[in-house]
């Protein structure tokens, strides 16, 4: 068979979904720009080459083998908190929770703190929960958790808060 002819029916078969870094499931539409503002969190553990002001290590037993002692590790920088789990067994660092609160840090979509609620909401779209002073973005088609969560002060943005389930 043809090579075109069968990329061109790989391709008809996947669809829209070509591409993703989710599976969808069917009749679900893709969120691209809520996948890449949650990829952004997690990528900042990674991408931060600042050095920390203080590493907070607490030491624990591997849920799944007990005789492993992994750790929790809280990092802290100025305006940003980053906990991770570390395993031994792991390829790398489980990212677990990222707090932003500096306006320093660029985030997808020129959203920063200080925007309004109404540019986040402009940017991501409807929010999955809308509480007073907070905005909750979840990935629905995820394979665990992964959320956003937008903090207001008097519909001021002052933090951005990324959590990612983790087995």
């Amino acid at each position: 068979m043809n090579f075109k002819l069968i990329v061109i029916i790989v391709v008809l078969l996947l669809g829209p979904q070509a591409g993703l870094a989710y599976d969808i499931p069917p009749g679900m539409e893709p969120k691209r720009e809520l996948e890449q503002f949650i990829s952004y969190g997690k990528d900042l553990h990674v991408n931060t080459k600042i050095k920390p002001q203080k590493d907070v290590v607490k030491k624990i037993k591997n849920p799944h083998d007990p005789k492993q002692i992994d750790e929790w590790h809280t990092v802290y920088y100025r305006g940003l908190i980053i906990r991770f789990y570390r395993a031994t067994s792991a390829p790398g660092d489980l990212v677990n929770k990222v707090i932003l609160s500096n306006k320093e840090y660029t985030m997808p979509f020129n959203i920063q703190i200080g925007d309004t609620r109404e540019k986040v909401m402009q940017k991501l779209g409807v929010p999955t929960d809308d509480k007073e002073e907070k905005l909750y973005y979840d990935l629905p088609y995820a394979s665990y958790s992964e959320s956003v969560t937008f903090k207001f002060s008097k519909g001021i943005l002052k933090e951005v808060e990324w959590d990612f389930e983790i087995d």
